[in-house]
């Protein structure tokens, strides 16, 4: 288990995750206007999930690791950590979507603008 931490190691997530990043944003050099901001936006939202994610899971298996040396206080505690780590995660990638589907919205004017904003904040949770 200890070995998968060291794998996981938050030094060696950011090069691939920015790396797919960088190739997810250069797909969309292709588009203009509101289609390439859009398109960013959800080049974004994917780093956001993924980082978001491999922290939850990084926190998850450190007090997963800590827990195995201790004892059953220690295995609940492990246990809300890695709760907590992954409801922070859900949080994250929910902020990142509602970032996507208001852009999406930029493309529409008025009334109906705002409409489908307040429909992605209620669909996001805001």
């Amino acid at each position: 288990m200890l070995h998968g931490i060291a794998r996981l190691s938050c030094r060696n997530l950011p090069r691939p995750l920015n790396s797919r990043y960088a190739v997810a944003e250069e797909k969309c050099d292709d588009s203009a206007g509101n289609v390439k901001d859009v398109c960013e936006q959800e080049a974004q939202a994917a780093l956001v999930g993924a980082e978001s994610d491999a922290k939850a899971q990084l926190k998850a298996s450190k007090a997963n690791v800590t827990a195995g040396r201790e004892s059953a206080a220690a295995h609940m505690k492990a246990k809300k950590t890695g709760k907590e780590a992954r409801h922070e995660a859900a949080d994250e990638k929910r902020e990142a979507d509602l970032s996507v589907a208001e852009e999406k919205c930029n493309a529409l004017a008025g009334d109906t603008r705002e409409a489908c904003v307040k429909e992605a904040k209620i669909h996001y949770g805001k």
